[in-house]
């Protein structure tokens, strides 16, 4: 072989001589290093191959992007459902608690005039701070006819509202527990409000009236939107049909509806009243359930109660003797019990306090705790006491609700002294 020999032979004797694995680098080196008669047709096929390789990067780029702005949209679209629905589901809460905390205010007034409607006195009851400007533009009860015979906001000559739904719903139907009305325009305050109503009923269950607790429209509102997290509260607002002014929206949910509401029973009870002699089945059967389910929260017995006599429970239910005992009642049924007496150092106790627990979280444990405060109240005691386990976490929450403070006094239970109990107080203002 002469050492003059070109390079590109070179390839051609290694492919005789080698084989197929040396004619397929002979074509990978030719393409890189063109020969001969291949020199005037790779910058032709650089010209065609260089636009497609670009089309091809632009298209896998634009691909790219496009993908990630899919992806980045439905992860905005996801958030901003969660986030909708955790605002909803806060607004309803929040809806249901500012209605629940109406609707005390209405039963305490209707508890407190149905047990002495000839020398109730609403003015006790604002004195005492039970009532106020912060908790209701105005408080009104309203009698048989319609015409206006207490009101928190001074009137003067007669004032009928019979025409007023919320008057007449009750009138006409004995069934209606809570009552939202359209917004109106306060014949005495004369400012637009929505009214919050129960009826009253005689001691033979005929009608005897209405109570009426007057609420600014935004009151459903107030304290849950800010300007910084929600915006403007007219944000919530709407122009309801029948009225020019704004009013909240509606807000629909299993036993809610705004405005014009009839809230349900089952999703707002009860009827919060005291026992008589002849109530002796009704407190025995809710005093019994109550130990069953709360064994060491009465200081005395499942046995020792079950063995009580008629005559035992008769006395008991009767209020002739202490404890006096209220129940809570669900279409007919006793649901929650309650007991106040005073002690020998002149204390006004509550005690025996239970709920049904498939009735618990639905108001009637402060309804129960309420009727109480109203009994001391109307009896001119200044101050409620009551004693509980510090664990009971729930139990002691309920009690700082409604104005209870604990007090530094520890003691075992009579009956159980592996319990301690702690007092806890409540004072009237003034």
């Amino acid at each position: 072989m002469s050492t003059h020999e070109s390079v590109s032979q070179q390839p051609v004797r290694l492919a005789q001589e080698t084989g197929p694995d040396v004619r397929k680098l002979q074509t990978i080196l030719r393409r890189i290093w063109p020969t001969g008669s291949d020199k005037g047709i790779a910058p032709q096929r650089a010209l065609i191959l260089l636009p497609m390789l670009t089309v091809l990067i632009l298209a896998v780029l634009w691909i790219t992007i496009l993908e990630r702005l899919r992806v980045e949209k439905d992860a905005a679209l996801n958030d901003a459902r969660v986030a909708a629905r955790t605002e909803a589901s806060a607004l309803k809460t929040h809806t249901l608690k500012t209605i629940h905390d109406v609707d005390e205010i209405a039963l305490l007034i209707k508890f407190g005039y149905e047990s002495s409607p000839t020398t109730f006195d609403i003015r006790k009851y604002q004195a005492y701070g039970l009532v106020t400007a912060d908790t209701a533009l105005q408080v009104t009860i309203v009698d048989a006819e319609g015409r206006v015979i207490v009101s928190t906001i001074p009137f003067s000559g007669e004032v009928d509202l019979s025409d007023r739904e919320h008057f007449r719903v009750h009138r006409e139907r004995a069934d209606v527990g809570l009552f939202l009305s359209h917004p109106v325009i306060g014949r005495i305050s004369r400012q637009t409000s929505i009214q919050a109503t129960r009826r009253i009923d005689r001691p033979d269950g005929s009608f005897g009236g209405v109570v009426v607790v007057s609420e600014n429209p935004a009151w459903l509102t107030d304290g849950f939107y800010t300007n910084a997290a929600l915006g403007e509260p007219r944000d919530a607002y709407a122009t309801h049909p029948r009225c020019q002014e704004r009013v909240p929206l509606d807000i629909r949910n299993d036993k809610l509806q705004l405005p014009g509401i009839l809230m349900d029973t089952a999703s707002s009870p009860a009827l919060i009243r005291p026992t008589s002699e002849d109530d002796w089945q009704i407190l025995k059967t809710v005093f019994l359930a109550a130990l069953l389910d709360s064994p060491t929260a009465f200081g005395l017995s499942y046995a020792t109660a079950a063995a009580f006599s008629e005559q035992q429970w008769r006395e008991c239910a009767s209020g002739q003797t202490q404890p006096q005992y209220l129940v809570a009642m669900v279409r007919g049924q006793a649901v929650g019990l309650i007991g106040d007496a005073m002690s020998r150092s002149r204390e006004y106790n509550l005690i025996a306090m239970w709920v049904h627990s498939q009735y618990r979280g639905l108001g009637v444990a402060g309804r129960l705790v309420n009727a109480i405060q109203a009994r001391a109240i109307e009896r001119g005691q200044r101050r409620v006491v009551l004693r509980v386990s510090p664990d009971n976490t729930r139990a002691v929450g309920l009690y700082r609700r409604h104005g209870f403070q604990l007090l530094p006094e520890r003691e075992a239970l009579a009956n159980q002294p592996g319990i301690i109990v702690q007092k806890m107080e409540w004072k009237r203002a003034g």
